[in-house]
């Protein structure tokens, strides 16, 4: 089932501990989002008093905004959860000796395309939480767009081409013997 060596590989077993921690990390953090949603949603004045909103500001209406903010965290924690689970089917490919398929190619392609989706709404989120800081004084949200993420998404999109021009070379092999 596993190739000799590979499920003993000590970085393959490493990335399936780091990336079951950032799932649960992940989860605790949805939960908190999800709690503070409500939480606002129910009674949005306590938390507009901590965040030192300016005096005259719709509580009633601007808890929207605070709740849209929140929804947008929880849509990039959910992109990423979806990033994290094709690396990890991909690890298990690894693991039994056998990654060069057409599902891998198609998880990478994937996996691009959601980095991609996971920087430009982390840039909204970032021109949204401007724009709320104007309003209240402790909203910061400093992701922008990273240009070694960028780099990663073409890395990704790349290997993605390269897993299927591999998965094409074994069929072709296999068709042949």
């Amino acid at each position: 089932m596993f190739a000799p060596g590979i499920n003993d590989d000590w970085m393959l077993k490493t990335a399936r501990i780091v990336i079951r921690a950032l799932q649960v990390v992940l989860g605790i953090a949805a939960l908190a989002i999800g709690v503070a949603t409500l939480v606002v949603g129910v009674d949005p004045s306590w938390l507009l008093k901590e965040l030192g909103a300016n005096p005259g500001i719709d509580v009633a209406r601007f808890r929207w905004f605070v709740i849209g903010g929140l929804l947008g965290g929880a849509v990039l924690l959910g992109l990423f959860v979806l990033f994290l689970q094709s690396l990890h089917r991909i690890i298990a490919t690894v693991g039994r000796g056998d990654p060069f398929t057409p599902d891998n190619a198609r998880r990478l392609r994937e996996m691009a395309w959601l980095l991609l989706a996971m920087q430009l709404g982390a840039f909204a989120l970032e021109l949204y939480s401007d724009w709320i800081g104007r309003f209240v004084e402790y909203v910061t949200f400093d992701e922008g767009l990273s240009i070694t993420a960028l780099l990663g998404v073409l890395v990704l999109f790349i290997l993605a081409r390269v897993f299927q021009h591999g998965a094409a070379l074994r069929s072709d092999l296999e068709g042949t013997v």
